[in-house]
């Protein structure tokens, strides 16, 4: 009896529900790789990491202003630390293995994600949670990032942002938590510009804090509030500019609405209307918030900070990026948006009457899920052609290493090869120490390169990630099989529990 208390245990419901989340969205990515990937550097590749890091790495001349230096609008230090530890555990460049180790990263991060937004919650909806965050992210939105080696900035910056956000928003300012919550501040924005905007989003949260009185207004809150204004003005003065980016930026208020209007209603194509309604529980709760002065500690802050956060993002990809606002590379970042409101949905729900309970939230659920699916489904032809791209660069940066000849690069324009400019290309792979560490299925002989870690690690570590890449169905189907177990306990436990108020 007792084993059977504890398999119905809400903490193991919870755990169960979060594992199966995990591994759906792990083998859904892993998938994508194994199918699709390519070790061939791609584009940014080749500058940012080859001859920028790994180069200056392995020829003993890396500096640490190096790490820091601006790579295009960013400064991407833990990516770069980052990408020299798998560049040492798997014993050379492995841009697939690139992409298992950030689908790792990802998940973890939404694992903490969703156990944090799910605080407060009935443990069935815990599970719907996790559920419904497992079906946005399985599906191929975030294809970009997925398919690339080096996009482990996204993750980074939404990790460090969200945990300063769960660590802040709900704490006095200048306790452990909250100091802990400043250093995630740092790294968020030093893992791309765009972290700056989580210090924005706290500032938001505690002015709104402050103002509906449920943060004392002592000398010490406001200093806290007036520390992160500081810290964002002096971080988004070091934020490095790009001239010739500018040409992407929205050149009109009109322009700069109708792209902030289509990212709000992402990922429907009826921008107004939709982005009404898909951001109707987040606005609805922080309302209610405000209205209840909810005591600093409720789940609901953290909600509404995160919320903050991706609608700064929204500005920012809005304005930024105008014509490509939508684009994959942010698609991970805008599903958050999604998952807060679900969340907001599920919090609100025990306070709403029976109409709304049993009629408007499923509606919307209905109306969510239905988005997801047919636009999500849409994204697997760029997939495919993303695969098609990679196998032309492979085979004819081939031909190059085996002929040596610059002219097979410059017969084959972009994206027939990795980077848009053919001699620098060649000039970069030909590089002593960039050769010594590529993949011999791109050079056609085994790296030479000679690193710290000793090749029983690298053999080890290699091994762990192709059994895990290639198991990608075995994944995935595990991940299902413990949902459908949660999914089945809960409903289980509910109709007990119902059939015992009865009796």
């Amino acid at each position: 009896m007792q084993r059977l208390k504890g398999l119905f245990a809400d903490r193991t419901l919870l755990v169960l529900s979060l594992i199966g989340m995990a591994l759906t969205i792990l083998g859904a990515k892993l998938t994508l790789v194994d199918q699709y990937g390519s070790n061939v550097p791609f584009w940014d590749q080749w500058d940012a990491e080859a001859l920028h890091l790994y180069a200056p790495y392995l020829n003993g001349t890396l500096t640490l202003s190096d790490l820091f230096a601006a790579h295009n609008e960013h400064r991407i230090f833990v990516t770069r630390v980052f990408n020299i530890a798998l560049l040492e555990l798997n014993g050379l460049w492995f841009p697939m293995l690139q992409m298992v180790a950030n689908a790792v990263l990802h998940v973890l991060i939404l694992v903490v994600m969703v156990a944090v937004l799910g605080r407060g919650l009935a443990t069935w909806m815990k599970v719907a949670l996790a559920l419904f965050t497992a079906l946005a992210f399985a599906l191929p939105f975030g294809w970009e990032n997925t398919l690339a080696g080096f996009q482990s900035q996204f993750y980074f910056v939404f990790g460090f942002s969200f945990f300063a956000i769960a660590l802040m928003a709900g704490q006095r300012a200048f306790s452990r938590l909250w100091w802990l919550g400043f250093l995630s501040l740092l790294l968020a924005s030093v893992s791309m510009s765009s972290g700056v905007l989580a210090i924005a989003a706290l500032i938001a949260t505690g002015l709104l804090q402050l103002a509906a009185g449920v943060r004392p207004r002592s000398i010490f809150e406001i200093v806290g509030i007036l520390l992160l204004t500081l810290a964002f003005l002096l971080i988004y003065q070091t934020v490095p500019v790009v001239e010739a980016h500018n040409a992407l930026r929205a050149d009109s208020v009109t322009e700069f609405l109708m792209s902030l209007a289509t990212v709000a209603a992402w990922p429907t194509r009826f921008w107004l209307v939709a982005a009404i309604v898909i951001n109707l529980p987040i606005t609805i709760l922080l309302v209610r918030t405000l209205l209840q002065r909810q005591p600093l500690g409720s789940h609901a802050w953290v909600l509404v900070g995160t919320m903050a956060w991706v609608a700064l993002q929204w500005v920012s990809f809005a304005y930024g990026r105008a014509d490509g606002a939508t684009s994959s590379r942010y698609a991970d970042t805008l599903l958050v948006g999604l998952v807060v409101n679900v969340a907001a949905a599920l919090h609100l729900l025990n306070q709403f009457r029976a109409f709304e309970r049993w009629f408007a939230l499923p509606a919307y659920a209905v109306a969510i899920l239905a988005s997801v699916v047919t636009y999500g489904s849409d994204t697997f032809g760029h997939v495919s052609s993303r695969g098609q791209m990679y196998e032309m660069q492979i085979a004819n940066m081939r031909v190059f290493f085996a002929t040596g000849d610059v002219e097979t690069l410059r017969a084959t324009p972009a994206p027939a090869i990795p980077y848009p400019d053919a001699d620098r290309l060649a000039m970069i792979a030909t590089d002593p120490a960039i050769r010594s560490v590529l993949h011999p299925e791109v050079t056609g002989v085994q790296p030479t390169a000679s690193l710290v870690l000793p090749s029983l690690v690298n053999w080890m570590f290699r091994a762990t990630q192709l059994v895990l890449l290639r198991a990608h169905w075995l994944v995935v189907l595990a991940g299902l099989v413990i949902f459908v177990v949660a999914t089945g306990l809960v409903l289980f436990r509910r109709a007990i529990k119902a059939h015992n108020k009865k009796c």
